[in-house]
């Protein structure tokens, strides 16, 4: 099964072309490596995936669907995304990071507990 189809995405950033004709097909499962040099568009393309930047052309869609139309609860139980640059503005640990993203399993009353349960 498809989970992830790219079809020819292009990415702008601050009118300057990032991303070009980029495609491809995401099979459950899947591990995928993304190499390239600084700059060649890495983050971007992983900010298009996650749906925190627009693709100016093309589309992406999870399980078939288009991302944008995906539910916000959905989408943050399927993608998680922790740029390598984020810069946290209190003291806080790596375990700490990791259990923020159990956040959207929980149900809603289940939110507000601590961190550590």
């Amino acid at each position: 099964m498809t989970l992830l189809k790219v079809e020819h995405i292009q990415a702008h950033l601050d009118g300057r072309e990032i991303l070009s004709n980029i495609s491809f097909d995401c099979e459950g499962g899947a591990f995928i490596g993304l190499l390239g040099p600084n700059g060649a568009g890495k983050s971007t393309l992983l900010k298009v995936l996650a749906g925190l930047l627009h693709a100016s052309q093309g589309k992406v869609l999870f399980e078939g669907i288009p991302t944008a139309e995906v539910s916000p609860v959905i989408r943050a139980r399927s993608i998680a995304f922790l740029p390598q640059d984020r810069t946290i503005h209190w003291p806080v640990n790596v375990e700490t990071i990791v259990r923020l993203g159990r956040l959207p399993h929980r149900t809603f009353l289940n939110r507000t507990a601590h961190l550590d349960d």
